[in-house]
């Protein structure tokens, strides 16, 4: 699903909504379109030129759904209190989006971080028959995987970078691409933790601040009744003051 640039602008939203705000597209948009392809456009709101402008771009296959949104300022209309047209937007792109999701099993890694030089073990329940494979998408020799546990196949990749898993059952298991980092990257990947949960730490608050006022309570009922009654009762003393 290619894509080209294309100028930014403003987009009126595809359902008779004219009332609500426009829709400010990105600079990007499809590039070659198919028949089956799902299309969500909008109406220009300067002169027309062209096709109209794509808002969704969604299409699915045997593997699942993939989709783009080419809108970003949605959020307006919820602050607008437009959000019955917010509703009909979102649910006109997820509804294709989540309708399929594809056949084959997922796959898990079990690692935290997948090292080169490092043992990378990978768990599915569509692993049948021969071992995977693990290829390097710059194009080395595929590594195939030793089998580790039920449905698990380790792996021991030399080089850091994007791998993509083989299957000899392309239909049994989901596409799967994973991030191989540096053997040497552990160490600055836990001190971004720990600096991550430092600042978590120095910014959390256990209780209320000095500064915060007291929560307001409504006053009892009986205090509120015995304040009418007292009230009644200097009226009644002074018209009986009055009449003598």
């Amino acid at each position: 699903m290619p894509l080209q640039r294309a100028s930014a602008g403003e987009v009126r939203p595809p359902f008779g909504d004219h009332d609500v705000p426009a829709l400010d597209t990105v600079g990007f948009r499809p590039a070659a379109i198919q028949a089956s392809d799902r299309l969500l456009r909008g109406t220009p709101t300067g002169p027309a030129s062209g096709d109209e402008p794509v808002l969704y771009w969604g299409r699915a296959d045997q593997d699942g759904a993939l989709g783009f949104v080419f809108f970003r300022n949605s959020y307006r209309w919820i602050t607008a209190g437009y959000g019955q047209a917010f509703a009909r937007l979102w649910q006109s792109a997820l509804e294709p989006q989540l309708a399929y999701l594809g056949s084959g099993a997922p796959v898990a890694v079990r690692e935290a971080m997948p090292r080169a030089g490092h043992r990378i073990t990978l768990c599915s329940r569509g692993f049948s028959g021969s071992a995977p494979l693990l290829a390097a998408v710059d194009g080395a020799t595929p590594l195939e995987g030793a089998p580790s546990s039920q449905g698990c196949y380790a792996f021991w990749p030399r080089g850091h970078g994007w791998y993509r898993l083989e299957s000899a059952d392309e239909t049994a298991v989901a596409p799967f691409s994973l991030y191989v980092f540096a053997a040497d990257a552990w160490p600055g990947w836990q001190r971004t933790l720990k600096a991550q949960a430092t600042r978590q730490m120095a910014t959390a608050r256990l209780g209320p601040t000095a500064d915060t006022p007291a929560p307001q309570r409504p006053l009892p009922r009986h205090w509120l009744a015995l304040l009418l009654a007292g009230l009644l009762a200097i009226s009644w003393w002074g018209e009986r003051k009055l009449k003598r």
